[in-house]
């Protein structure tokens, strides 16, 4: 279905923003965008997120959920995400896309079950209960013994020690270990300049 009717007398258009520098417009109530014949734009390539553009690599294309968020808001704030606050990457309404920082947006991902952490990891060379045991005995086993011990790099025992890796991760006194839930935050980022793209 088309937006404009190119038989039509006259054409009304509501609720629609002009995207300028892609000259897409934007439907930011209903998540759409439209070429410039009227015809919605964007395709899933598998990801779940639409794409604006005839590839499904990299080059050539961009995200629906971002032009539609800069159309109503402005640039992205440098360092910034935006976020599907439902989950679902295909819904590109303006009231289900936020701006969050990367370590933010990581959070909601663990949150939500979109990454793999810990033991369901394939490449994963702890278990949680090994990372508890590492961090109860910092003082008594040296990171070169564990390390020996588990025939791992003593950076991988440094990292799980210092809580660089495995930080979602809660270690309880008789030695289980148990996923620790993402913090929620109300905090809106602040806006910054808008960088050039390099």
């Amino acid at each position: 279905m088309t937006l404009f009717d190119p038989h039509a007398a006259h054409v009304r258009i509501v609720g629609l923003i002009l995207h300028w520098q892609s000259r897409y417009l934007v439907d930011p109530a209903r998540g759409l965008v439209y070429g410039r014949l009227g015809k919605v734009l964007g395709r899933d390539y598998g990801d779940g997120y639409i794409r604006l553009g005839w590839s499904a690599n990299r080059s050539g294309h961009q995200y629906a959920h971002r032009l539609i968020w800069e159309t109503v808001n402005g640039p992205i704030p440098d360092g910034h995400y935006i976020d599907h606050r439902n989950g679902k990457r295909a819904d590109n309404r303006i009231r289900n896309l936020e701006a969050v920082t990367p370590t933010e947006n990581l959070l909601r991902a663990l949150d939500k079950g979109r990454v793999p952490t810990g033991d369901l990891r394939s490449d994963a060379k702890l278990t949680g209960e090994q990372v508890c045991e590492i961090r109860r005995t910092a003082k008594q086993i040296s990171t070169r013994e564990w390390a020996r011990e588990l025939g791992l790099d003593p950076r991988t025992i440094r990292d799980a020690r210092a809580g660089r890796s495995w930080r979602h991760i809660c270690c309880h006194r008789d030695g289980t270990a148990s996923t620790r839930p993402a913090r929620r935050t109300s905090r809106r980022p602040r806006r910054r300049a808008p960088k050039e793209a390099g």
